[in-house]
């Protein structure tokens, strides 16, 4: 995916960094941006189960961001 990610102490998950040319950042992922969903389910919950079953399974992954206080 060429994303790195962090938790925080609230549980909110953080893109913490973003690979040049890589998926994330061809998605339109930035650092600072906080994933709120991803593949329909929250950010928190089962996060890594969720993106290795998509990219197991060759899917595309939607995400929803939290970026300057809007959700995208």
């Amino acid at each position: 995916l060429g994303v790195r990610l962090a938790v925080g102490d609230d549980g909110r998950v953080t893109v913490d960094g973003v690979l040049p040319g890589g998926a994330a950042e061809r998605a339109g992922l930035k650092a600072g941006d906080v994933l709120v969903t991803v593949g329909g389910k929250p950010a928190g919950d089962g996060l890594k189960a969720t993106l290795d079953e998509a990219l197991a399974a060759g899917k595309a992954i939607e995400f929803e961001v939290e970026r300057d206080g809007k959700l995208r």
